[in-house]
């Protein structure tokens, strides 16, 4: 059986600020594009392996007050930094990874205002490196 977890220690900072405690999702997503290598003569494409892709998407919940609007500035499009996460927060050692993009850029954000319901703050990331994932001892 795999290994599983609620994620409900979700522990995430991005350029040093800490966004855990307001996530509602973190979602990677890594991809490779393809060169096109098809000749006249050939009857079917042919591709090359291109370049990886690597994205990150964000979904926390708006904080009030002054940490809320730092957080938001933070996660302003252009910002660059290091995204870093535990998915079992930073306490469970053994069994808990990190992962780290050393190269993100806020792509995109987005606000949600909306009536009578909780704040909601999501962002997207472009990464120009891929994601690493380390094993705590």
């Amino acid at each position: 059986m795999m290994t599983r977890y609620s994620g409900e220690d979700l522990y995430v900072t991005f350029q040093g600020v800490v966004l855990s405690g307001l996530f509602r999702s973190i979602e990677t997503a890594q991809a490779q594009g393809d060169i096109d290598a098809t000749v006249a003569a050939d009857t079917v494409e042919q591709t090359l392996p291109g370049k990886i892709t690597q994205g990150v998407s964000l979904g926390i919940l708006a904080e009030a007050g002054t940490t809320g609007t730092a957080i938001y500035a933070n996660l302003a499009a252009g910002q660059e930094g290091t995204l870093i996460f535990f998915p079992e927060g930073t306490a469970v050692a053994g069994s808990n990874t990190t992962h780290t993009i050393n190269e993100a850029r806020v792509n995109g954000r987005t606000h949600v205002l909306a009536y009578d319901a909780v704040v909601e703050l999501s962002a997207e990331f472009i990464c120009n490196t891929v994601e690493v994932v380390t094993a705590n001892a």
